[in-house]
């Protein structure tokens, strides 16, 4: 796209084969004028031409960590919750069990500067190229699911089942007790109650649980954190290389409802055992982000200020462009702006 006064013949041209946008969406006012955003599309356009050679087949950078999405669990806690003897058959779903377990997780990942994908569990053959898996209410294991999981697991996978994983039998929605993830783990359900003041405790941090408390009677592993009651709430249990670790409440849930130091804790605890690292230069909480492009040996690191101030950026990689200048190998990204810098990466 052109700038100057080119730019603007572009954009009349535009308005006047097309017709105008509505006013509150597109890069068009209602009389056909460019909005503010047009600017930033052909800014953006410019941006695309400089790099072009690197764009053309870049992927973006696969996180060490899945969040695993299945619709059929996202389809159940819609329509209905339950706990134990206690089932409500509404129109609205109070708790948001699902959708809020995935936000949840999702933010703890941003704002500990862990990058996350997201794999469905049709592509359950993609779950080898991750070192944790997180399932969120995976309320029933699917047959093919629990096959890959178990390879997963036992070739040196770590497994977050987040409560209510494996609660229902797939073809009736019956609560089986037996939690179907045999030879695994070999855990019953005993008790499932909408959480009404109870607490769990972590390396002694202690808060609300969220949203359910469970109750699961399990001999197996290390039990690493306790309900008010003293039962266990959460557990490591080994299998061949891996290992999964099985809640009795929702560490997503918790963090997307208090974002409690106790959720960071814990997860930190998990993700560093497995060997699962950081962008090298983000702090989300500080407002810089940090995102990665792939090409062959080289990537593209994207710095995004969300601040009023400067942030300086020392890059550690070989620096092969820089979308600013340079001070050695100190990089400056000014308030509300975004730097690329392209870098070979280490062999």
């Amino acid at each position: 796209l052109g700038s100057g006064a080119k730019g603007m013949v572009y954009w009349q041209y535009r308005a006047e084969r097309i017709g105008h946008e509505g006013d509150c969406a597109g890069i068009m006012y209602m009389d056909g004028t460019p909005r503010e955003v047009a600017f930033t599309v052909r800014d953006f356009g410019e941006v695309l031409k400089q790099n072009k050679e690197f764009l053309n087949g870049s992927d973006a950078e696969k996180a060490e960590v899945a969040i695993v999405f299945d619709f059929d669990s996202m389809l159940i806690s819609c329509i209905e919750d339950s706990c134990g003897p206690d089932y409500q058959f509404g129109l609205w779903n109070p708790q948001y069990h699902y959708r809020n377990a995935h936000a949840g997780m999702y933010r703890l990942l941003r704002n500990t500067d862990r990058k996350a994908d997201y794999v469905g569990t049709k592509d359950f053959h993609k779950f080898k190229d991750y070192k944790v898996l997180y399932f969120p209410y995976y309320c029933m294991i699917k047959p093919e699911v629990k096959e890959a999981l178990e390879e997963f697991i036992r070739l040196g996978g770590t497994v977050i089942a987040d409560e209510g994983f494996g609660i229902r039998q797939l073809n009736t929605w019956l609560e089986p007790y037996d939690i179907d993830f045999k030879p695994v783990i070999n855990a019953r359900m005993r008790d499932r109650r909408r959480n009404s003041g109870a607490t769990v405790s972590y390396k002694g941090i202690t808060a609300t649980v969220r949203p359910f408390k469970t109750d699961l009677a399990c001999g197996q592993g290390e039990v690493l954190a306790s309900f008010g009651d003293g039962k266990p709430a959460m557990r490591r249990i080994e299998y061949g290389k891996g290992s999964i670790y099985l809640f009795g409440f929702s560490i997503g849930y918790g963090y997307y409802t208090d974002g409690g130091e106790i959720w960071k804790t814990i997860a930190d605890d998990i993700f560093e055992r497995a060997g699962v690292g950081k962008y090298a230069y983000s702090n989300v909480s500080g407002g810089l982000y940090e995102k990665r492009l792939e090409n062959g040996n080289r990537q593209m690191i994207v710095l995004q200020n969300a601040t009023d101030g400067d942030r300086t950026v020392e890059i550690k990689e070989k620096v092969v462009s820089s979308s600013v200048d340079l001070k050695g190998k100190t990089v400056t990204v000014k308030p509300y702006s975004t730097v690329r810098v392209i870098v070979e990466k280490d062999q």
